[in-house]
């Protein structure tokens, strides 16, 4: 019994042992389709060499740092005349995108930053509306003061405006909003009542009907005062127009250098569903991490495991690399269900798109970051206390500044290092729930002091649906990849099926290594009573499969080769039977009766 134990105990282990190697070898093997993909994107540059296409040497540059082949492209388009690109005709877009590049390396962008600045103009697009609303909806008499003159409203206890509001301002929306004057956009504006009251600045596109409200009011008390301005920014370069996608990615830009870029938003916000080609959601949400904009994003996942936006003039690469790079501010299960696909569809070389070397640099930079060197020799040193990794809207908050000599790129691309050490809120102060511990979260959650916080939708009880999928070396995947077969084996998403790569799959000779195993030590504890069983069974198998009789006891008779004689049967004398301890010396033992006979005598010896 005790062998027994030890046999079930090793057996026990060994499977232990063999499951923790298995989630080992997973996690080993999204490394090593990491470190593939930054090896083929290389290989790739090296490929081209000088040759390079300008958007590749800008993603490439994000992606590994400075190289010779991506550093003297950037620089041969760069204009002349001016710090932007390329130097066919500056445009925003590509010019905020070398800052990026520039600033990924540690190389100065003061230049850049000037003449983008230059470019900003102002969104005659927009349509401003002022509103003033009563606390207790109460009639009230309010006053406007802007260019040294005074004027005087009032409002009703239906909140409607009358009176005289000067030049700047056309009472409208059928007397609740005063409509701001195209020529008076960009001046201060000082409101005041005699009753407790709020004001906002509201506004629209000229194109649509969606009024836009700002996330937080002014409010003032009785004879306070509030005031506004309708101030609404974009970039162009040209007299034809903002440039929308251009603008995106120049605020992107200028947000994580540290400028201020409260005044583009009214536009980007405003213009968004006209230009949603752009995927305008993924950069509002890195410059304001707004929530609807997050959903926003989640609403646009495919199949839960990438993007491709609709009318996009880039492909699903691209674009799945510009919300993985907007989900990298936080914890989101569809970030890591797209990273999971995107190592699944890799070239055989490593890298995406049959090895574009632009959208595999995306990819890198956004979903799978790694710290790069400084241009001109030495790594970019790491972000480490007193200073915090963390967003540059949570450094500000917190009186911090950013840091512009230390890297914070393994903590996601969209994160600074901060002069300070930015202490992590509680879950309640942040405005979230922590969900319990069989609960999960259906929307977003954020680091917390006292956990992970659900951020928006709600907490539900984990559905409990053993994963055998992975257990079984398969991947859980919404639909199988060429080359897998669909598997019987359950995930935890219901929704998902059991993938497996086509043929023998490697847990087939674990298990089978696992039986021979427990064949070995069975056979070790039991050789014995085996043994005796196969002197028994032997001559059996012998005959049957080998074509050979067992020997007879009886003294083998001569055949004669010709007929004999009819001969009358005489009686023979019976063989004398002697015990096998006590045979006659004249006759000699088989060496197969001496098996036996040894077999016999251990077998008495372990039953006393």
């Amino acid at each position: 019994m005790r062998k027994r134990g030890y046999v079930i105990s090793i057996i026990i282990v060994f499977a232990i042992l063999m499951a923790n190697f298995s989630i080992a070898a997973t996690n080993e093997s999204e490394v090593v389709s990491v470190d593939k993909a930054y090896k083929c994107l290389n290989e790739q540059i090296k490929k081209v060499g000088s040759n390079i296409g300008f958007q590749d040497a800008i993603f490439a540059q994000l992606a590994i740092g400075s190289v010779k082949e991506t550093r003297e492209k950037i620089e041969s388009e760069k204009s002349s005349t001016e710090n932007c690109w390329p130097k066919a005709g500056c445009k925003i877009k590509e010019t905020a995108q070398v800052m990026l590049a520039y600033d990924r390396v540690g190389k100065s962008t003061s230049e850049i930053r000037k003449w983008l600045m230059s470019k900003n103009a102002s969104a005659s697009e927009l349509i401003w509306f002022l509103e003033i609303d009563i606390t207790n909806k109460e009639v009230s008499t309010c006053s406007l003061k802007y260019d040294g003159v005074q004027y005087s409203i009032k409002v009703n206890e239906e909140q409607k405006i009358s009176g005289n509001a000067g030049n700047c301002f056309v009472i409208a929306n059928n007397g609740y909003m005063l409509r701001v004057s195209n020529n008076c956009i960009g001046k201060e504006f000082e409101i005041s009542c005699d009753k407790d009251f709020v004001t906002a600045m509201i506004y629209q596109s000229s194109t649509g009907k969606t009024l836009f409200i700002p996330p937080k009011a002014t409010g003032a008390s009785g004879g306070g005062t509030t005031k506004e301005k309708a101030i609404s920014q974009c970039f162009k370069t040209t007299g034809a127009g903002c440039d929308y996608e251009g603008t995106l990615w120049a605020v992107l830009a200028l947000e994580k250098l540290g400028e201020e870029t409260d005044a583009f938003l009214p536009y980007l916000y405003a213009f968004a569903d006209s230009n949603k080609r752009y995927f305008p959601s993924a950069f509002l949400y890195m410059i304001t991490s707004g929530e609807d904009q997050y959903d926003s994003i989640i609403s646009l996942q495919k199949q839960g495991k990438y993007w491709e936006i609709a009318g996009s003039p880039y492909n699903k690469y691209y674009d799945s690399a510009l919300a993985l790079m907007a989900l990298s501010k936080t914890t989101s299960q569809e970030a890591e269900n797209a990273k999971a696909n995107l190592l699944t569809i890799q070239t055989p070389d490593g890298c995406w798109n049959n090895n574009n070397i632009r959208d595999s640099g995306f990819i890198l930079y956004a979903g799978f970051t790694k710290s790069v060197g400084r241009e001109g020799g030495g790594e970019v040193p790491k972000c480490t206390a007193p200073f915090s990794c963390t967003g540059l809207f949570d450094c500000e908050k917190a009186g911090g500044t950013r840091q512009y000599n230390y890297d914070c790129s393994s903590e996601g691309a969209t994160k600074i290092c901060c002069s300070i050490s930015v202490v992590e809120e509680t879950c309640s102060k942040k405005g979230g729930v922590l969900c319990g511990a069989n609960e999960q979260c259906t929307g977003r959650t954020e680091p917390s002091k006292d956990g992970s916080c659900c951020m928006s939708g709600f907490c539900e009880e984990i559905p409990v649906v053993e994963d055998l999928c992975s257990k079984a070396g398969g991947t859980c995947k919404f639909v199988c990849e060429e080359g897998e077969e669909k598997s019987s084996e359950t995930c935890a998403n219901t929704e998902e099926v059991c993938c497996v790569k086509k043929g023998t799959s490697i847990w087939f000779w674990i298990v089978l290594l696992i039986i021979l195993i427990a064949l070995t030590i069975v056979g070790i504890v039991y050789r014995n009573q085996l043994r005796l069983f196969w002197f028994k069974i032997w001559p059996k198998i012998k005959e049957k499969f080998m074509g050979k009789k067992v020997e007879s006891k009886a003294m083998p008779t001569t055949q004669p080769t010709t007929k004999a004689p009819i001969m009358t049967p005489q009686r023979m004398m019976p063989r004398p039977a002697y015990p096998i301890s006590q045979r006659s010396p004249g006759i000699a033992k088989s060496s197969k009766e001496k098996e036996i006979e040894e077999t016999l005598r251990k077998l008495k010896e372990m039953g006393k």
